[in-house]
């Protein structure tokens, strides 16, 4: 159920519900890289990481397209 509420929040912050999923399950497994190339997307998480790791203590988050670089 926790997955579900952090993911809820961090679509609400985002505006993106996929990606939520995505990000929540990254955090849960302790990965603290990801590699795509949404950077679009990912660039919204990444302003929404800031307020999940004060609420719920989960690690930093890089976001790495492999034709443009780390994103943070």
């Amino acid at each position: 159920m926790e997955t579900f509420i952090l993911a809820k929040r961090i679509a609400e912050l985002s505006g993106l519900t996929y990606d939520a999923v995505r990000a929540v399950l990254i955090a849960q497994k302790d990965v603290e890289i990801v590699v795509t190339e949404d950077v679009k997307g990912w660039k919204r998480i990444v302003k929404a990481w800031e307020y999940v790791q004060n609420e719920y203590g989960v690690e930093d988050l890089q976001v790495v397209p492999p034709c443009k670089g780390i994103i943070s």
